[in-house]
């Protein structure tokens, strides 16, 4: 997945994924994520300007789900299913398949990872290229930044054809 997208998220190579309530929201993801997310679920994604946000745009997946973009970089979506979340959770994945120069492999972790990523959690993924590898944390979402900060790292190595969690 190639982005243009350029923001403080894309340059530090990180992305953050959250369960909020009955939808899901994502941060430091670039349309091509929401794109490459409704590819995975069979559909296309829909896209027009939004009247109420100048930056924003208000989406659909194909009646799966709707929701909006702002800035080509923040998304929230719903009604949350198993299978968005799965998606979505893989089009990040792949996107930092992307910072880290090479395909990887997810499938043997991507199941962890989306049942860390519960009711009011977020995921931050954070690419370390050089490593080759993924740092990510996952912490309550209203968690302050002392949390966010100090919150347990997974490391999941993609120095092979696929991706393992240290």
């Amino acid at each position: 997945m190639i982005t243009k997208h350029d923001c403080w998220w894309t340059r530090h190579y990180q992305s953050e994924i959250t369960h909020v309530g009955g939808a899901i929201a994502g941060a430091g993801c670039p349309r091509e994520v929401l794109e490459y997310a409704a590819d995975l679920l069979g559909t296309k994604l829909q896209a027009q300007r939004s009247e109420a946000d100048a930056y924003g745009d208000e989406l659909s997946l194909g009646g799966i789900a709707d929701g909006a973009s702002h800035d080509d970089c923040f998304f929230e979506l719903q009604p949350l299913s198993a299978r968005l979340k799965q998606a979505l959770m893989a089009a990040v994945l792949d996107l930092h398949a992307t910072y880290l120069g090479r395909p990887v492999d997810w499938s043997g972790v991507l199941h962890g990872l989306v049942e860390r990523l519960g009711p009011d959690v977020s995921l931050r993924v954070e690419s370390r290229p050089g490593r080759q590898q993924l740092a990510i944390r996952a912490y309550p979402r209203t968690a302050g930044f002392l949390s966010r900060a100090f919150a347990k790292v997974v490391v999941v190595d993609c120095a092979g054809p696929r991706g393992v969690m240290l």
